[in-house]
């Protein structure tokens, strides 16, 4: 019997538009020079933060010498203003932390009605700071991915808004329902797992992996990625200076 769990959860997802992707043999290109200055780790983290995560970059067709260019752009627009991040983590991680305690005394019925009414305030306010810290990123995302091509910047838009379902980038880039997402999500749990104890797989879950997987625009994020992961890596490593 497959050890995969089938009950499904509930997630919040998010709509990704259907892509366009240029034709295979644009994404082989050659890898980028290595810069002379690279960036600091707090960049490197900022990046990851923002979704332009190696593998992101390559499955949107993003070659070596782009990403290469990505970097120094994103790296300007993180210096003209170097501590907005580091100011909207702190306020964020202070009203959570604030939000938390008063709501868990709140639910505990020990609060006061004050307390109760200063839980919307600072709910309220939290929530801003949440908002603030997520235009922060995705400023720094937008001034990166400043001049790419449509379908690179638009299949990159994609993968990072669906980001939080944790699947391989290819798969980030279609518009699914969230049912299909949590379906996606099994599927590839129960493959694995069968593949790893000699289980057989669940044959739903099987059929409904190779439909994803034949998608065109799985197909050609899967395309994109294997001819240009390794190359934007390495320009990404040496920018990095890893």
């Amino acid at each position: 019997m497959s050890r995969v769990v089938r009950h499904p959860a509930s997630f919040l997802g998010f709509a990704a538009l259907m892509l366009g992707f240029p034709i295979a043999a644009r994404f082989m290109r050659p890898p980028a020079a290595n810069p002379s200055e690279p960036v600091s780790p707090v960049i490197e983290v900022a990046m990851l933060r923002a979704g332009l995560t190696p593998e992101a970059l390559a499955s949107s067709g993003v070659d070596s010498n782009e990403a290469a260019a990505l970097v120094s752009k994103f790296q300007g627009a993180f210096d003209a203003d170097p501590a907005a991040l580091s100011n909207a983590d702190q306020a964020y991680g202070k009203l959570r932390v604030e939000t938390d305690s008063l709501r868990r005394k709140v639910q505990s019925g020990l609060a006061s009605q004050g307390e109760v009414d200063e839980l919307k305030t600072i709910a309220a306010e939290f929530e801003a700071a949440e908002a603030k810290r997520e235009d922060v990123l995705n400023d720094l995302f937008a001034a990166a991915t400043a001049g790419l091509a449509p379908d690179e910047l638009a299949t990159l838009q994609a993968i990072r808004a669906n980001a939080h379902w944790s699947l391989p980038s290819e798969f980030l880039v279609a518009e699914r329902e969230q049912e299909e997402w949590v379906k996606l999500r099994d599927a590839l749990s129960n493959e694995k797992i069968c593949a790893k104890y000699g289980d057989p797989v669940n044959p739903d879950l099987n059929d409904f992996l190779s439909s994803c997987r034949s998608e065109l625009p799985v197909s050609m994020a899967k395309i994109a990625c294997d001819a240009n992961l390794a190359a934007v890596k390495q320009a990404l490593s040496s920018t990095m200076g890893d």
